[in-house]
């Protein structure tokens, strides 16, 4: 697959537009993704970015409309989307970790000037401790306001808002156990399968296939308090490993107890951190 890639615009599903094939063989591609990680099943395709200047993009999308082009690679159904030099460069200040991910886990198919392979490289130091504490913070007390939206529907048994409730609770709590075991986290798709591949994330991931359970089970629908309800007793759980965890790295403060205080200043700080100091 990887030399296949060397070439792109020959597998695309329609003609490349001129303008594409007047960029040559000079990019930078960086394959990302699933299949990227050697993710093989049926249903993983290929994403692939073509790394070009602002006035290249431009002149793509003026010509062709689009940014995004749909191919297929020895039957492999995938893209080409073409990115910034400049999109990729600005993940590192504010992080942006589903960027990061993608750059840890990328491979290189052209890099003629060393561009991509700088970034990637870039993007696999280790996470600052700086980056680690603010990012866990921020999701900590994210998962916390989430999960104090369900109460009232709890006690009403709207099962709807709970849905909802538990399941961005449940989403910023393997968040936060990714960052503070040091790693970027993937969009939503990927996040419980990686989670599971770090020490805390492993034990919080364990955790939210108990409350995906207690959801079958109906607790969704129970009417009463959500101090009786076994879900959020179960977010309850999740909290206090995470605080534990923390703590045993060095990551305290008030936030656990007096987490309202902290949402806004939460918020302001990952985006005043960059990676690099």
């Amino acid at each position: 697959m990887l030399d296949a890639l060397q070439t792109p615009l020959k597998w695309l599903v329609h003609p490349a537009p001129p303008v594409l094939v007047a960029l040559g063989d000079e990019c930078p591609l960086i394959w990302h993704g699933s299949r990227a990680r050697r993710i093989t099943d049926e249903v993983a395709d290929v994403d692939l970015w073509m790394v070009v200047d602002d006035d290249q993009l431009k002149m793509v999308e003026r010509e062709a409309g689009t940014n995004f082009f749909v191919m297929k690679v020895k039957g492999v159904e995938g893209h080409v989307n073409l990115v910034t030099a400049d999109h990729l460069v600005s993940a590192f200040s504010p992080v942006d970790m589903a960027t990061l991910f993608e750059l840890r886990n990328c491979q290189i198919v052209r890099d003629r000037d060393g561009f991509a392979t700088e970034l990637r490289n870039r993007s696999l130091a280790a996470m600052p401790d700086r980056i680690r504490e603010a990012w866990f913070i921020h999701h900590y007390v994210r998962m916390r306001s989430e999960h104090r939206a369900a109460d009232n529907p709890m006690f009403r048994g709207d099962a709807v808002a709970v849905l909802f409730g538990v399941s961005k609770t449940l989403e910023q709590a393997l968040r936060a156990a990714m960052v503070l075991d040091g790693k970027p986290y993937p969009y939503h798709k990927w996040l419980h399968a990686s989670a599971k591949l770090t020490p805390t994330g492993r034990i919080v991931a364990a955790m939210t296939d108990q409350a995906i359970s207690l959801m079958g089970d109906g607790d969704l629908r129970r009417v009463g308090d959500e101090r009786d309800n076994p879900l959020s007793l179960k977010l309850r759980e999740i909290r206090a490993v995470l605080i534990e965890a923390a703590k045993a790295k060095g990551v305290d403060g008030p936030w656990p107890e007096k987490w309202w205080y902290h949402i806004d200043s939460s918020q302001r700080s990952i985006l005043e951190e960059g990676w690099l100091a």
